[in-house]
């Protein structure tokens, strides 16, 4: 199954710029993941990827 993905460039004034990929199908990023301060953002590419595995039962061992 292949998803569309958009990459944007971060500008957080505390920590810096770092890259976010986000599907295209979820809102784009407006705040810094780590302090949620508005941040400034930039559109790097869009492309379309394969999910890396399904989404299936967790492996951790619980007991």
């Amino acid at each position: 199954m292949n998803i569309e993905v958009i990459e944007f460039e971060i500008r957080c004034p505390a920590h810096g710029v770092y890259r976010v990929q986000v599907p295209v199908e979820l809102p784009r990023p407006r705040a810094c993941l780590h302090c949620y301060a508005p941040v400034e953002r930039r559109e790097l590419r869009r492309f379309t990827t394969s999910l890396a595995s399904p989404a299936g039962p967790s492996e951790a061992f619980i007991g």
